[in-house]
């Protein structure tokens, strides 16, 4: 598990989310649970259409693992990729 906490910009977080879902056998219901939002900003969160904020971002770090600083540095890489920082 300790190698989905590596940056990738080329790929969205939602990507490194996904790994660990399955890994945890979870389903997008129990990740909107756990994360405390909906299930729409859920699914956008694999999609790359939802930003990760400070506060989801920790409670990525609570729920999945990695740190906070980990989750917002794979978001701002990735948007810099994307172009929409």
């Amino acid at each position: 598990m300790q190698n989905l906490f590596t940056l990738d910009s080329d790929s969205p977080p939602g990507d490194t989310i996904l790994d660990l879902l399955v890994e945890k056998e979870w389903t997008i219901q129990q990740l909107a649970q756990a994360l405390s939002c909906s299930e729409r900003i859920a699914n956008g969160l694999l999609s790359g259409q939802s930003s990760i904020n400070p506060p989801l971002a920790q409670r990525l770090a609570e729920n999945l693992g990695g740190t906070t600083e980990f989750w917002l540095e794979r978001e701002a890489q990735y948007r810099a990729k994307i172009g929409r920082a």
